[in-house]
């Protein structure tokens, strides 16, 4: 792992090595937290957040183009679009919207997944690639099968799987972020879902800066994180920098520059 990007990918292209070879000679690529490492000092970016970001940012869009289509291919995506239809937390409306785009591009879920016991788990590892999802006594465990062999295993299935958020134990009180809305007097009223929307994405931006100043804290030798790392945080992320960019963070609050406009009136 020691070799720059360019010469680990020379050597790939040109010896196509096979992927239990790979895995012997860069195991930091198979586990979770590898991945996202070496894709954060290729390409300066969070993996999750960027893909989580963007699959948001799409959905609507998406949801559009599945509503639009007819046909075989129109009736088939009927029960995704009807789930997404319902109150989904944002956990089941990305899976919903994953399993729905691999339809709308004309393939099967059933080529990429595969459900199987603890017990049928060996039957499962002919495959060429295939994300296996094993059903046992406890919870389901995932695993991605490459090549016929278990490559990275203990992944978190889409059902069980949570937020960072909830992982490191942040919780945004709902009722406690509603009171805010209502005192703020930024409406009329405020709908029931906005406080629970608003909550998970507070989780969601606390849990990325933390883990965030947790990668410089680290790469700085320190056992501690500092309000030095949570700044690193924030401007060594491109979609953070445009958030917080503007925004003059002092000991003891914030003072964001909000257009005069959007502020409640007094």
């Amino acid at each position: 792992m020691a070799k720059t990007f360019s010469i680990r990918r020379l050597e790939i292209v040109s010896e196509s090595p096979t992927a239990e070879i790979f895995r012997e000679r860069w195991p930091a690529l198979f586990c979770e937290d590898g991945i996202k490492e070496e894709f954060r000092r290729i390409s300066t970016m969070s993996l999750e957040q960027s893909f989580m970001y963007k699959l948001d940012n799409y959905t609507p869009k998406l949801i559009t183009l599945m509503k639009a289509k007819g046909g075989v291919l129109g009736t088939t995506l009927r029960p995704f679009l009807y789930r997404l239809s319902q109150n989904q937390s944002i956990e089941e409306k990305r899976d919903t919207v994953i399993r729905s785009l691999i339809v709308y591009l004309g393939e099967k879920g059933e080529d990429l997944f595969e459900d199987c016991q603890e017990d049928c788990r060996s039957d499962a590892m002919q495959h060429v690639l295939k994300i296996l999802v094993v059903h046992g006594a406890e919870d389901p465990a995932v695993s991605i099968i490459v090549e016929g062999k278990e490559m990275i295993e203990g992944s978190e299935t889409r059902a069980k799987a949570k937020t960072r958020s909830s992982r490191a134990g942040l919780q945004f009180p709902v009722s406690r972020v509603h009171r805010h809305l209502r005192k703020g007097n930024y409406a009329q009223g405020v709908g029931a879902g906005a406080p629970v929307y608003l909550a998970a994405v507070l989780e969601y931006l606390t849990a990325e800066i933390l883990e965030l100043a947790g990668y410089a804290a680290r790469y700085n030798k320190k056992t501690r994180i500092i309000p030095r790392h949570l700044q690193l945080a924030v401007c060594h992320d491109e979609e953070l920098t445009k958030l917080l960019g503007e925004v003059t963070i002092a000991q003891g609050g914030v003072l964001p520059n909000i257009q005069a406009v959007l502020l409640p009136k007094k």
